[in-house]
């Protein structure tokens, strides 16, 4: 038999089996034998623990009946009248602070109110007088400046200007991009809105071109789509230190065939810095450059690789040449050298040159 909730009269057989110092076991067995029930003794002891962690046990033999305290405080309701509204508004009109609004309509109206109640009071209720009435419909008229913000005017920060660089140079090497974007930052001349704005229009302007039905075939063509778009409007000039203009005069032009073929034969002699120099372009544009002529299979590319290999061939002979000559024969050919020019210089003081 499953054991039922405990009932009024079980609880108070078990709580004044236990004010008269019974055994737990003899009060079990008394209230199973009268109520039917086949409750265990330690059914029995928690239910004492129960009654007295609840503090439902009062004295030695009471059980403490529970009512529920309901909540009889209410809220301050107002039901408002035209002389309480035309009070709160000459008091707000008149700059009076809240409190002596609140005490002076306590002692005109007998009713205590809050600061909602006031805010209530002069935002949705309207008073008899016209002058008070005319201020607030000019308030109302009165229309404050749209999508002006605090940060708006504030200098741009140092990662707004990256951005901005990076898409306005994006050919050009890291190193010169941090510094141009090192002395944007330190001008101060940009806003927080001006490099949001124009950082937005650039990227759309990217995008258009990237998402374009017809792709251009390297990064390279894109880059140069992209500033070749982006109008002047864009990217003031005003904005921008002219320090800021890129040192590597040739990073937008699109690669010539007598580049092209200086390249293959001189890139290996080169240092990176050299390599700069020479072409005007990023590093990394012109290892890219070469890369595509050597793995190209155009006929163009073809062919130049066989007039450069060729020049290649011809430098290398005459280093091998000189190579060829030792120590004592290149130190043999400088002294006749040298005696081919001491005689010339004879001969032109003889004749009175």
């Amino acid at each position: 038999m499953i054991n039922k909730k405990w009932t009024k009269k079980e609880t108070q057989l078990l709580v004044e089996g236990k004010s008269q110092k019974m055994n737990m076991a003899d009060i079990c067995i008394h209230i199973n034998k009268i109520h039917g029930m086949n409750r265990s003794v330690q059914d029995c002891y928690g239910k004492y623990y129960y009654l007295q962690k609840t503090g439902k046990i009062v004295g030695k033999n009471k059980i403490k009946t529970v009512t529920r305290k309901h909540n009889t405080k209410r809220t301050n309701f107002i039901s408002w009248n035209q002389e309480m509204v035309d009070y709160i508004h000459a008091a707000f009109r008149n700059n009076f602070p809240q409190s002596v609004i609140i005490a002076g309509f306590k002692e005109q109206f007998g009713r205590n109110i809050n600061s909602r109640q006031i805010d209530y009071a002069i935002r949705d209720k309207t008073p008899t007088n016209p002058i008070i009435q005319q201020k607030i419909k000019e308030e109302k008229k009165e229309v404050k400046p749209i999508n002006v913000k605090a940060w708006h005017n504030d200098t741009a920060t140092r990662k707004q200007c990256a951005r901005l660089m990076a898409l306005t140079y994006p050919t050009t090497n890291g190193k010169d991009r941090n510094l141009m974007t090192k002395e944007l930052y330190a001008s101060g001349t940009l806003s927080k809105k001006e490099a949001h704005d124009r950082i937005h229009s650039l990227t759309v302007q990217m995008e258009k071109i990237i998402h374009s039905p017809k792709l251009p075939e390297t990064i390279e063509t894109i880059f140069s789509e992209v500033i070749e778009e982006i109008t002047p409007e864009v990217i003031e000039e005003s904005s921008i230190p002219k320090s800021l203009l890129p040192r590597l005069n040739r990073t937008r032009h699109k690669w010539t065939e007598e580049e092209e073929l200086e390249l293959l034969c001189d890139f290996y002699e080169l240092s990176i810095d050299e390599a700069r120099e020479r072409f005007q372009r990023p590093f990394y544009a012109i290892a890219k450059r070469l890369e595509k002529i050597v793995d190209s299979t155009e006929p163009k590319y073809i062919d130049m690789l066989v007039k450069a290999s060729k020049v290649i061939k011809q430098r290398k002979r005459a280093s091998d040449e000189a190579a060829k000559n030792g120590f004592l024969k290149r130190r043999r050919l400088r002294k006749q050298a040298k005696k081919v020019i001491k005689l010339e210089k004879k001969l032109s003081k003889l004749r009175g040159e």
